[in-house]
Order: C-alpha cells, then structure tokens, then sequence
C-alpha cells in the first residue's frame, strides 16, 4: 500500500519517539545495573544506549525538517535533514567508540571484580526483550516508508542486541570462572563494534549526502517502464538520487519528432503515472527530445550505453 508524503512522515514520527521511549528506558535499567555490579562492558552498553536515545531523538526533529514541503528557499525540499543528522549521529557514536576503547584497554590492564551478576544479567535480557519488540516494530515503518533515520535507529538497535549478547557473555565468565579480565576485553570488542557501526552510517549518510545513484535493480525498472511506452524510441542520461523521504528521477525521453507538443506532453503525463506508480515518492522531470539529435549526452561522457 503507497503511503501519501503526510503519511510517511506521521508513521516515521512516531517511530522516533516509540525508539525514544525504549531507549530511555533501557538507559534506567542499565545505569542501575552499572552500579550493582560494577562491570566497565555494562557502562559499554548504557552509553550505547545513550547514543540510540540522542539519535532517536534527533531523528525525530530531522524527520519533522525532512518532511516538510518545499518553501522559497528550499524548492527541492528538506529531505538532506535526514542524512545531515545521520552524520552527526555517526560523529557522535565513533566519539563514544574511542573513548571506551582506551577505558576498556585500562580495565583490561588492571581487572576489577564484578558483583551482582545476576543482576546484571536479568536487566540485559529485559533490555534485549524491549529491542526485539522495538526492532519488530522499525522493521514494519521502515518497509512501509524507506525512511533512512529509521533504517539508521534500526542500525542502532540491532548493533545493542549483539553487544548485549556480549554483555551476558562476560558477566557470566565473571560470575562463574572469575575471569575479571574478561570485562576489559569484552568492552574493546564492544567498542571496536560501536566504531564500526559509525563508519558505515557515516558512508551511508555521505553517499545520500553526494548524490548516489539508486541501485542497478530500481535504475533497470525505471528504464523497462519509460520504455514500454509505444510512443517512446529511446532513453538516455537518466539520473536518480535520494533525498531523505523522496526520490528524484531525472531523463532524457527521446519521441517521434513528429509529435506534437500536446502529444508528447501527454505520453510524458502518462510515463510520470506509471513511475509513480512504482515509486510512489519519486519526483519526477523527463526532458522530451527528437529522435536522432545528434548533441551532448551525459552518457557518453560518464562511459555508459
């Protein structure tokens, strides 16, 4: 079902608040399991939490930017919010992957004793049930409406499953080997994990932010379409690229330079429907040429039949 701009941008809201919501919950509970325990992987964890609440709650605000309409100044849209603030947030988690790294590096060197394990375990396993939940729902909205902060959020969320995986892991040694050093190692892995998580966010954030292309598969169904069209003999420089919430869809339609401008205005009314169609969300500009004009196409110079 093809979700309306105002549609997208109500379910892609609530979504960042409901991650919100978990994730200052999760924050609590890991805290308060922090201080029972004493366990440098578990303050790993809370701060990875941290993160997830301050990019839930960016996302919110750069969702509310991303979907407004476009004004004056901004005829293309605000769509760039989106990635904008994915880079922000990737800046912010590589910031907090460093730092733990050199505490994690120190408690590796010089080892504490761990307490209430038990305790610790239990708040890690009601954490990873509200993620589940929560990567359930980000899932849903993120098929729905190809939102790239909620894709991000989801990122987020399923990186805190593993890492609390390995939270359990190391309270468990602790408790039942007396592996101490285990939290030190435990930590670096998490952070390696957490810098990790922000290169490719950063890389997804700058390819948006760059004008990637869409990919080989949508590129081929934009061309299959456009040139079904009995009215239509040919297709050159086509350009496509994200925005946030939109898609923009940019060619050369070649026609019959017999046609009249009425009637090649109306086969391009029909292409645009059935691009939309398929992508509900596309913006759409196709430049009507003669077939067999002879000038200077994109194509040619980028390499590309």
């Amino acid at each position: 079902m093809s979700l309306t701009h105002h549609e997208r941008g109500h379910q892609t809201q609530k979504a960042a608040l409901v991650s919100l919501s978990v994730g200052l919950s999760i924050i609590a509970l890991q805290l308060f399991a922090y201080f029972q325990t004493n366990a440098l992987v578990m303050l790993a964890s809370m701060l990875e939490s941290v993160g997830d609440a301050i990019a839930a709650a960016t996302s919110f605000y750069a969702l509310r930017i991303a979907h407004r309409s476009p004004d004056r100044n901004h005829r293309w849209g605000h769509g760039k919010a989106e990635p904008l603030v994915t880079l922000g947030q990737a800046m912010f988690i590589a910031g907090s992957g460093i730092y733990f790294l050199i505490q994690s590096a120190a408690r590796l060197i010089l080892p504490e004793p761990i307490e209430a394990t038990g305790i610790g375990i239990t708040v890690m396993l009601i954490s990873s049930a509200l993620i589940l939940a929560l990567l359930i729902y980000q899932h849903r909205i993120v098929d729905r409406t190809h939102s790239m902060s909620i894709k991000a959020d989801f990122v987020h969320y399923l990186n805190d499953m593993i890492v609390n995986g390995i939270v359990i892991v190391a309270l468990l040694l602790s408790a039942i080997v007396d592996w101490n050093w285990f939290d030190g190692a435990a930590s670096m892995i998490v952070s390696i994990y957490i810098l990790y998580s922000a290169w490719k966010l950063a890389r997804a954030a700058a390819s948006e932010l760059m004008d990637l292309e869409m990919d080989d598969e949508s590129r081929h169904i934009i061309s299959e379409i456009i040139l079904a069209h009995h009215g239509v003999s040919g297709l050159h420089d086509l350009r496509t690229r994200r925005s946030g919430p939109d898609i923009f869809i940019d060619a050369h339609v070649e026609m019959s330079g017999h046609l009249s401008l009425q009637e090649a205005h109306y086969i391009t009314e029909l292409l645009e429907a059935a691009l939309r169609r398929r992508f509900p969300n596309a913006q759409i500009i196709l430049h009507q040429e003669p077939t067999g004009i002879d000038d200077e196409k994109l194509d040619k110079v980028i390499g590309q039949n």
